[in-house]
């Protein structure tokens, strides 16, 4: 596989995840989709990590960064260190399940976002973001609901079209 066929996949994962980052965006906006909304941005990026060649999985957390941040107001910072600790955590579980089965991409996606989302929010407790202090319902409602469905989607959402170029990997 050559270079700019790579590229092109990059391109195309960038475009996914953004648009996962803006409909999760717009759905968590509306009052009644807000409290069963999922991370639609985490789902994918927890289910490509697993699936992915190793050696996306930098390229794969960079872009997800960036299109997370272009329609978040959580720091920067702790948007990067959330997301790298995803990154690990996907790794350490591939050594123990299959993370590119669908029950290994249903838990991945669980405790991804499950530890994304707990770590957001103690940010916000730290920084007086969250004046009503910590909110541990919240972070369980969206961990059930995007790992319900990763599960149901997982396997739709790693052949999107545009990615098979970076390549496919059985852990």
């Amino acid at each position: 596989m050559n270079a700019s066929t790579r590229w092109i996949g990059r391109a195309m994962l960038a475009v996914w995840l953004t648009w996962a980052a803006g409909l999760q965006a717009w759905l968590a906006d509306s009052a009644r989709l807000a409290a069963v909304t999922p991370d639609l941005s985490m789902i994918l990026v927890a289910c490509l990590a697993g699936a992915l060649a190793r050696r996306e999985l930098p390229v794969l957390l960079a872009l997800a960064f960036l299109a997370r941040q272009s329609f978040s107001v959580d720091p920067a910072a702790a948007t990067l260190a959330g997301l790298l600790a995803v990154g690990g955590l996907v790794l350490a579980l591939g050594s123990v399940v299959d993370v590119a089965g669908p029950l290994g991409r249903g838990l991945a996606t669980l405790l991804a976002v499950g530890g994304f989302a707990f770590w957001v929010e103690a940010v916000r407790v730290v920084r007086g973001a969250a004046p009503e202090g910590f909110e541990t319902g919240g972070v369980a409602a969206l961990a059930a609901a995007s790992g319900l469905a990763a599960l149901a989607l997982g396997g739709a959402l790693v052949r999107l079209p545009g990615l098979p170029p970076l390549g496919r990997e059985r852990w």
